[in-house]
């Protein structure tokens, strides 16, 4: 069941914002420290924890389509049931592509 928006949102502050995204910082850090791009991105659920972390694996699996965002999509889709994922967040590095936004929604 998707939750009404000052519901969803109400562990979701400025500063939790940026912790978040400080996090997907050090991931993406990880991904260039094991030679890939500098790109990562994390899952949060509704209450604000972080659920999983994805490196860019471009590089690493030789997949043009394996961009932080697009990876992390894939694995939580066969984790989780739909309905869950539309109470969750995904942050990233960077503004995602047309192939990582597609992925993403």
């Amino acid at each position: 069941m998707v939750k009404d928006s000052a519901e969803r949102y109400s562990y979701f502050t400025h500063e939790r914002d940026v912790e978040l995204m400080r996090k997907c910082n050090e991931v993406a850090i990880r991904s260039i420290d094991s030679g890939s791009m500098p790109f990562g991105a994390i899952l949060v659920d509704d209450k604000g924890q972080v659920l999983m972390e994805q490196t860019n694996d471009q590089a690493h699996i030789r997949d043009c389509t394996a961009h932080a965002e697009t990876a992390l999509a894939r694995k939580a889709s066969g984790i989780y049931e739909p309905e869950f994922l539309w109470n969750c967040s995904l942050y990233t590095t960077v503004e995602p592509c047309v192939m990582c936004t597609g992925a993403i929604y």
